[in-house]
């Protein structure tokens, strides 16, 4: 967010005067209080300026005149793609919020259409900042998404699962815990992203470098995760980097994250089931969109609901023909939330 503000503009809504304008950063406060009443828990500053500091998406606020607090919130988070060969930059939209006082006045051109437009409009596009825009709402934001003319429905995030299963270790591959004070390990990260790059160039996919890896994982002050290498035994080379979040007494443990080409998907799979038995948990779940859940069935996977859906924005430079023929790779780990 930015210091300083820059469009505003007045509007009324049920005979109530708002102002729609740019968020700057000394508004985290209301931010922070609008999170708490949308999602119903509340996060600190460090995870204000974690999200928020890492980019110069902006965010557009809809205030209350009146009263002068945040009603309705609508940002995004920069997001590097590499799809056909091209380095993209694209934008993944985030904290979607409007206060439970005027859910209600949900319409066309009402404060949700408004804020959500207008953000859309501003930065989303063939010749604006980003190319194209997507989130992974749940199912009831993105009915309203569609109808308001706002998002694409791009498909379902599924949500995976294996049973946790102890077996002995593979004699070809290792699979270690990797810190990230580790010698050499943005060199290892960025081979492995670079290896899963190659091998995907028709795919959509989220930039996953060394950079990227400390920023999400390393440095999310609310969330703990843990990182392993798979390895050849041999010559110790990194063929995968694992992202899991394993919790102490929780039945799931989850797999946010492989960085690697498709080859070693199995392998981490097996490894990170194991690690899952190993921590008591009873399965290892897992997001996965379409293309990569169609992979993961070679894996023994189940997908047992859905995570999430995924919205593309309608400003983005894709045709609605191209929305269905676009291969998306997206688990957990890209999401803003898990």
């Amino acid at each position: 967010m930015s210091e300083r503000g820059g469009m505003a503009l007045e509007k009324n809504f049920a005979g109530r005067p708002y102002v729609i304008r740019d968020m700057v950063s000394g508004d985290a406060p209301e931010v922070l209080r609008l999170f708490a009443e949308s999602f119903g828990h509340l996060p600190g500053r460090d995870w204000f300026d974690w999200k928020y500091g890492v980019g110069q998406s902006g965010a557009l606020g809809l205030w209350d005149k009146t009263t002068g607090r945040l009603m309705a919130h609508c940002a995004g988070i920069p997001r590097a793609i590499a799809w056909r060969g091209e380095a993209v930059t694209g934008l993944q939209i985030g904290d979607v919020m409007v206060s439970p006082e005027i859910r209600g006045l949900v319409m066309r051109q009402g404060p949700f259409q408004q804020i959500c437009s207008g953000f859309f409009a501003a930065r989303v596009g063939a010749k604006r900042s980003y190319r194209f825009a997507w989130g992974f709402p749940n199912q009831r934001h993105l009915r309203l998404g569609v109808t308001l003319g706002l998002y694409w429905d791009a498909g379902v995030i599924s949500q995976l699962s294996w049973p946790a299963r102890r077996e002995r270790g593979s004699p070809w591959y290792s699979f270690t815990a990797l810190s990230g004070n580790a010698e050499n390990f943005d060199s290892q990260v960025d081979m492995a992203w670079q290896a899963m790059a190659r091998d995907l160039p028709d795919y959509v996919l989220g930039v996953r470098d060394a950079n990227y890896v400390r920023w999400r994982f390393l440095s999310r002050p609310d969330r703990q995760y843990r990182l392993f290498a798979l390895r050849r035994r041999w010559t110790g080379r990194m063929l995968a980097l694992v992202v899991m979040r394993i919790e102490e007494g929780k039945a799931e443990a989850e797999l946010l994250d492989v960085v690697g080409p498709r080859s070693a998907f199995k392998h981490a799979v097996r490894a990170a089931r194991n690690q899952a038995a190993g921590a008591g948990a009873g399965c290892l779940t897992a997001w996965a969109s379409p293309a990569l859940a169609e992979l993961a069935c070679g894996t023994g996977a189940t997908v047992t609901t859905s995570g999430a859906s995924l919205a593309v924005i309608k400003e983005s430079d894709f045709s609605g023909e191209e929305i269905a023929a676009v291969k998306w790779w997206w688990m957990g780990g890209d999401t803003d939330f898990l």
